[in-house]
């Protein structure tokens, strides 16, 4: 399963923070973003539900009428 449909099922996602993870993922606020195992484990033990913030930034960023309108403008230049 990718971020983004983890995201749309309202998973709640620890990923490293990476280009392309943190392009998507707000740490602590629509999932958690983490360097090392030390950091991961902290935020893991004090996590708290951010699936509703993560299936809105997805409706918000990625629904297919946001994507068409990304690729039309992108193509349209």
């Amino acid at each position: 399963m990718s971020l983004l449909e983890a995201m749309y099922f309202k998973k709640t996602c620890f990923v490293t923070n990476i280009i392309g993870n943190n392009d998507v993922v707000k740490d602590n606020v629509n999932g958690y973003l983490f360097s090392d195992c030390s950091q991961f484990i902290r935020k893991e033990k004090k996590k708290k539900d951010l699936s509703e913030e993560a299936l809105l930034t997805i409706e918000k960023r990625f629904s297919k009428k946001q994507m068409i309108r990304k690729y039309i403008n992108i193509y349209s230049k």
